[in-house]
């Protein structure tokens, strides 16, 4: 993909886009110049503040976290509330992060299947991101000697990433997001 900067228009329709889709789902946006990821706190996306330093990968990639986090509440809210009743978070242990991976297949799909245009920012995004994991997950296996050599609860991790690439194969418009071919 191209590190073009991001047109100055780029970048103001982008904000106005987030703006207008959280409006629609009932959700709040904050800008944090702290923020790396978008994330979500159920009725509020805090994105990362947005800067000449865009690039046009950037707002591709921002365009699906968004849709990835607005999802999080308009296809799953029954998620934070049962993190919630159980005092647990999706970094709390390994079966929650596994949880948090399932669950994003899950609502990344139910966006996907819901609004085409969805469908191709979320695989657009996904190429970007997975081309972006599977460098840094080379110079891991690198640096541990070969895939062979990684703790076993990286290769558990490994095979789930793999697992939840493929099953994003159903809705996938075609941009390639699957990880597993790479790994």
């Amino acid at each position: 993909m191209t590190k073009a900067f991001a047109p100055l228009s780029e970048i103001h329709a982008l904000s106005r886009w987030v703006r207008f889709e959280c409006g629609v789902a009932g959700m709040s946006v904050k800008f944090d110049d702290e923020t790396k990821y978008p994330y979500t706190t159920r009725d509020t996306i805090v994105m990362p503040a947005f800067n000449h330093t865009m690039t046009t990968d950037d707002a591709a990639k921002l365009r699906g976290y968004v849709i990835h986090e607005i999802a999080h509440t308009t296809q799953g809210p029954g998620v934070f509330k049962i993190l919630e009743e159980n005092n647990l978070s999706h970094e709390t242990s390994l079966l929650t992060h596994v949880y948090n991976v399932i669950e994003d297949g899950r609502i990344e799909r139910a966006a996907a299947l819901a609004y085409k245009g969805d469908a191709v920012a979320l695989s657009t995004s996904r190429r970007l991101l997975a081309s972006e994991q599977n460098d840094e997950l080379m110079k891991a296996i690198t640096h541990e000697g070969g895939i062979d050599k990684l703790p076993a609860n990286a290769t558990n991790m490994l095979a789930l990433v793999v697992a939840d690439s493929d099953a994003r194969d159903d809705w996938d418009v075609g941009t390639g997001i699957g990880m597993a071919p790479m790994i």
